[in-house]
C-alpha cells in the first residue's frame, strides 16, 4: 500500500511541475477487489482521474492478468480518464497475459493494445545490453510515447481529445471489446487526428 501511496504523491508532485503525460506500468489487486473497478473507489485510480481533470494524461497498463486468478484489468486502468493499455504480439493478437476488461462498472477496457511480446528493452544484465522482454507495462510506454507526440503536434489537446483520438484511429475502432479493446494503436493517425 505505501508504494500505491507514493505512486499518488508523484503524480501530484509531477503535475505541479507542468507535467503533460503520465505513463506507468503498474496496479494493484492485493487490496481491492473486482467489484472496486468502477473508475473511482481504487485510491489510486481516484488519483489518476484527478490528475486527468487538472490535464494531464495518465497512461497505464491494462495488467498482466488474464492468466491468473485475477483475470481483469487492475487499477487505475479502470479510470474512465486513463488510457488503459493492452499487450500484442508481433502479429497484432492479444497476449495470454493481457488484462482484459470490461471495469466493474460494464465499460469496455482495454483501451488500446501494443506490442508488449518480445520488446526490446535495455538491460545492465545483458551482454549485448538490449534483451526481449514481454508485458503490458511496455505497451504502455509506447502509447505514452505517441500521447507525447500528439501533444507536441498541438499541445492545447486535452486528456479527453487524446483519449477520443487514440481510440477513433484504433485497428478496431469500430467494434471495440474487452480484449482488443479499440485495437492496436496507429501513432501517424493519432498525431494527425486534431
Amino acid at each position: 500500500r505505501g508504494e500505491e501511496v507514493t505512486w499518488i504523491e508523484d503524480v501530484a508532485w509531477a503535475e505541479e511541475r507542468g507535467a503533460d503525460v503520465i505513463a506507468s506500468g503498474l496496479g494493484y489487486i492485493d487490496w481491492y477487489e473486482f467489484s472496486d473497478l468502477d473508475g473511482g473507489t481504487a485510491l489510486i485510480t481516484a488519483a489518476a482521474e484527478m490528475a486527468s481533470a487538472r490535464g494531464v494524461c495518465v497512461v497505464n497498463q491494462a495488467g498482466n492478468e488474464r492468466a491468473n486468478s485475477w483475470q481483469h484489468i487492475i487499477p487505475p486502468a479502470d479510470g474512465r480518464s486513463v488510457i488503459a493499455v493492452g499487450s500484442a504480439d508481433l502479429v497484432g493478437q492479444v497476449t495470454f497475459w493481457s488484462s482484459p476488461g470490461p471495469t466493474a462498472d460494464g465499460r469496455i477496457k482495454p483501451d488500446l493494445l501494443a506490442l508488449g511480446a518480445s520488446v526490446t528493452i535495455a538491460s545492465y544484465h545483458a551482454q549485448g545490453w538490449y534483451v526481449p522482454a514481454d508485458g503490458s507495462n511496455y505497451a504502455s510506454a509506447q502509447v505514452a510515447g505517441v500521447v507525447a507526440l500528439m501533444l507536441e503536434q498541438n499541445p492545447r489537446l486535452n486528456p479527453t481529445q487524446i483519449g477520443d483520438a487514440l481510440r477513433e484511429t484504433a485497428s478496431r475502432s469500430a467494434a471495440p471489446d474487452n480484449d482488443f479493446g479499440w485495437g492496436l494503436v496507429d501513432a501517424h493517425a493519432a498525431v494527425n487526428y486534431w
